[in-house]
């Protein structure tokens, strides 16, 4: 399973990396703290799930997923967010590539069931 991971906040790129690695030494794991060149390298990477931050500059995560949308990628997305706000939960709802919203930091136990959802065995 390829999995990529953006997040403009490397300690978190770090924390996610570990607990990916904890559940299983065999994924093939991608990170990026910018995420322009993410999107630039979306197509080359291929992921089976993408992890994406909400709340990042330049391009912050609903604008990652839009121009996914025009780009026509269709990647299976986890919105990774510190807030607590419904509105994110809401919106998140609006993007059918979406799986779901979770807030940070990601719990293993979660980040397993996620994984196992998507093909993980």
């Amino acid at each position: 399973m390829k999995i990529l991971i953006v997040d403009d906040e490397q300690i978190h790129n770090f924390i996610s990396i570990r607990l990916f690695r904890q559940i299983s030494p065999d994924l093939t794991l991608f990170d990026f703290t910018d995420p322009t060149l993410a999107l630039a390298e979306l197509p080359a990477i291929n992921p089976d799930i993408i992890f994406l931050d909400l709340n990042m500059p330049k391009i912050n995560g609903w604008d990652f997923l839009d121009k996914m949308i025009k780009n026509g990628q269709k990647e299976k997305v986890i919105i990774l967010t510190s807030s607590v706000s419904t509105f994110d939960h809401d919106k998140a709802r609006e993007y059918s590539n979406v799986l779901e919203c979770i807030e940070k930091p990601i719990k293993k136990e979660k980040l397993l069931a996620i994984l196992q959802q998507n093909g993980l065995n």
